[in-house]
């Protein structure tokens, strides 16, 4: 056992030796003026990155350039470059808001005729050969109107924004991929709303859009955080809230924190009970105005990764920092610096972007490859390694340079040559002579493993330890799996949002929070109209369940006769009779009859019907009015008409 553990230590180290050193990409193909590593965008074994040109370059207000890198053989290699990929307002443009990269789809936003950037539109480039090909375009052909500002995307879906000074407004697009076409799906226009001034970065995925905005009021910038989920098949405004900063944005998985830079900060806002609350601040450490802090951020596994440089009186500074996650606080943990000497103006940190395990860090000003030429610096990024073992008790567990012999759960932090650490967290129980009792709950479908055998049920087992690590003890244990049963009544929308779902729940493992895709958390939910719901309900285990309710739509119909015959043959027209769709949940209160010159000759209750005489005595065929009172989930419907006695 201890062997095997100095194996597993030893393979770490090796790999985040390897794996975790850094890789430096320049652009091969230099242009006077241009300076690589402005933005970049890094998916799976691609990577996009484009130019700026500085202040003193003649061309800083014209096209700039995109360029295609594949991971391949170990190394990043150079396989395409896009000329007049993308378009800069200013020599302060980072080009983050510009340009997104997803789904081996990459978009770019640029004029549409003669540089003018108040009509612009998106060009749509497919990389899946190694190229960039033009594959779409979304112009004002495809409801795009104004001049856009920042674009983001995820697998399927593109979001725009456009703003137009003269209309005083701000659209955000939404553009569903469909046959390998971006198809318009929705947009929302806001009034009196613009664009957050040096907004950078958008973010999204599948589910979250996350950005922000700005709007005037009694002569101040308010900056809001506009918070969009996919629900229903559509994109809908999740959280709309004031915030400090949003030049930057980042979040968690599950949306839980919503980070947003500005200036020499970074707030960091927590969900709680339906709403977003500042939870934190972080600081850059030496901040003037010269400091850049935080252009780019980006949060991944835990981690939060922000960069920091003084472009004039510390110009050859450059570092990222990192933080974890550690008891709802994001703590700094490290400063990632430039492997190589740090003597040059480097902006290291100027743009960020991480997929999976890979960080690629821009420094546009880099000189390793000549003045101004600028480079990528590409990291792997922490591994959170758990490991789960026993030894027997009086025996030793090295653990790195330490010796353990007690039941605990133990951290160690595997270095680098580079300076991107890993963490070993290592969860050891010691195993007493005698015996050790296991009482432990799981979710349902998950299982544990007990010896060599895989427990998926509940119940009591007992394995003697001698058969797995010769240790003369064994371990009893108590297995419980969490249950959950589920009964539902739902009752139909009748057409006035009458729909209600109540539930019955019954498990082992109280209590229960649940969670519907309307925001309400009860077991019984009114009001609703026909359609699907959706609920989440976690136990006290933080076990998930998902459930799917459809409420049905059963509007009722009434028909009445306009005719009948009392002294007919057939007997299903021989009285006036309503029919009703639904007999259980709609009841007949009265029904009245009334000749021509208003004489009542017929009134009854809920069931009675007219027979077709008056004072018992049959009547001549003429028409009649009549006045049927209803009640339903809706309410009283009155019905009113003319009908036939016919012979």
């Amino acid at each position: 056992m201890l062997n095997n553990y100095k194996n597993i230590i030893l393979l770490l180290f090796i790999s985040q030796t390897l794996f975790g050193q850094i890789q430096k990409i320049f652009s091969d193909v230099p242009k006077l003026y241009s300076i690589f590593g402005n933005s970049v965008n890094i998916e799976g074994d691609y990577l996009i990155a484009t130019s700026k040109e500085p202040y003193y370059s003649p061309y800083r207000q014209k096209y700039l350039r995109a360029f295609l890198f594949k991971y391949e053989n170990n190394k990043w290699i150079q396989k395409d470059t896009l000329a007049g990929a993308i378009f800069n307002q200013s020599f302060n443009d980072l080009g983050l808001s510009y340009m997104s990269f997803s789904g081996k789809t990459a978009f770019f936003r640029r004029p549409n005729y003669k540089n003018s950037i108040d009509e612009t539109k998106i060009w749509i480039y497919d990389i899946s050969n190694d190229k960039f090909e033009l594959t779409d375009s979304i112009t004002n052909e495809k409801k795009l109107i104004g001049k856009t500002v920042l674009i983001a995307s995820s697998q399927n879906w593109l979001f725009v924004r456009t703003q137009s000074s003269s209309k005083k407004s701000m659209i955000d697009y939404f553009y569903k991929k469909k046959d390998n076409k971006w198809i318009f799906s929705d947009s929302l226009e806001y009034k009196y709303i613009i664009n957050g001034t040096g907004l950078f970065r958008t973010q999204m995925d599948e589910q979250f859009i996350v950005t922000s905005y700005g709007i005037k009021e009694d002569n101040k910038f308010i900056r809001h955080a506009l918070i969009y989920k996919f629900i229903n098949n559509q994109w809908n405004i999740f959280s709309d809230f004031i915030i400090s900063g949003g030049s930057s944005m980042a979040y968690t998985e599950d949306l839980k924190y919503i980070a947003s830079a500005w200036n020499d900060t970074i707030k960091i806002y927590k969900y709680n009970d339906g709403k977003y609350i500042l939870n934190q601040n972080l600081h850059a450490d030496f901040y003037k105005t010269t400091t850049i802090f935080a252009p780019s951020i980006a949060i991944s596994n835990g981690y939060l990764y922000a960069g920091y440089y003084d472009y004039v009186y510390r110009g050859n500074h450059g570092e990222v920092y990192q933080y974890i996650l550690d008891d709802d606080l994001w703590k700094l943990r490290k400063k990632i610096k430039p492997s190589y000497p740090d003597t040059t103006f480097m902006h290291f940190g100027e743009s960020l972007s991480i997929s999976g395990k890979r960080l690629a860090i821009g420094a546009d000003y880099d000189y390793t490859y000549g003045p101004n030429r600028g480079a990528i610096y590409i990291y792997s990024t922490p591994v959170k390694t758990n490991l789960i073992d026993t030894i027997c008790e009086g025996n030793d567990y090295i653990f790195h340079d330490t010796i353990l012999q007690t039941t605990g759960i133990y951290t160690d932090t595997l270095l680098t040559y580079y300076d991107m650490d890993s963490i070993v967290i290592l969860n050891l129980t010691v195993i007493p002579q005698s015996q050790i009792i296991l009482d432990t709950m799981l979710c349902e479908g998950d299982s544990i493993i007990l010896g060599d055998s895989i427990i998926t049920k509940s119940g009591y087992y007992e394995f003697y330890f001698n058969r797995i690590n010769n240790c003369e003890s064994f371990v009893k244990a108590n297995i419980k799996f969490d249950s959950l049963e589920v009964l539902d009544s739902i009752f139909p929308d009748f057409g006035c949002n009458s729909g209600e779902i109540s539930l019955n729940i019954e498990g082992n493992n109280p209590p229960y929070n649940l969670t519907w895709d309307t925001g309400k958390s009860t077991k019984n939910i009114q009001s609703l109209e026909s359609g699907t719901y959706y609920l989440t309900i976690s136990s006290n285990n933080n076990c998930h369940y998902e459930y799917e309710y459809e409420v049905p739509s059963k509007a009722p119909y009434i028909i009445v006769p306009n005719a009948f015959f009392p002294e007919g043959s057939e007997e299903i027209n021989k009285i006036f009779k309503p029919y009703l769709s639904d007999t259980e949940n709609v009841k007949i209160i009265s029904t009245e009859i009334f000749n021509r010159w208003g004489e009542k000759v017929f009134s009854s209750s809920e069931n009675n019907f007219w027979d077709g005489s008056y004072k018992h005595k049959k009547i001549s065929p003429e028409v009649f009015l009549y006045r049927i009172i209803v009640r339903s989930p809706c309410g009283i419907e009155v019905k009113k008409g003319q009908v036939s006695l016919l012979k």
